[in-house]
């Protein structure tokens, strides 16, 4: 059965708020990860501070996997709707808004765990002080 028009942009828009929540979510947690690290650096052991970097790394991949995931079926959605006749202003602006995206998802989790790893060393090394 063939979509309609309307069911296309439904979905087309369900999956652009996708996306806006996966990258919500990363942001968030990004900055509770941050804070955390912070806030506990001298009470966590170096145990601990492995075992969150772990999480926080394995959960930013599985985000940064799902947002692709969504970005493709956005895409394949927009291809559909294209094929039906309709057009989208600043279609050429897409490509930047991903590769930012995803520049900021990488840079933004490489920077958290450089940040939580750093907490924990200037902990350590004023303790030891």
């Amino acid at each position: 059965m063939e979509a309609s028009i309307g069911d296309l942009y439904e979905a087309f828009y369900a999956q652009l708020e996708n996306q806006d929540r996966i990258f919500e979510f990363w942001i968030t947690l990004t900055f509770a990860v941050a804070a955390g690290a912070f806030i506990a650096a001298k009470k966590l052991t170096k145990s601990l501070f492995v075992m969150l970097t772990a999480m926080y790394l394995i959960v930013s991949i599985n985000l940064i996997l799902r947002s692709i995931v969504s970005a493709l079926k956005f895409r394949e959605l927009q291809t559909q709707l294209a094929m039906a006749g309709e057009s989208f202003p600043a279609d050429d602006l897409k490509i930047g808004i991903a590769v930012l995206t995803v520049l900021t998802f990488i840079a933004g989790t490489l920077a958290t765990l450089y940040f939580v790893w750093h907490s924990y060393r200037e902990a350590q090394n004023t303790d030891e002080q």
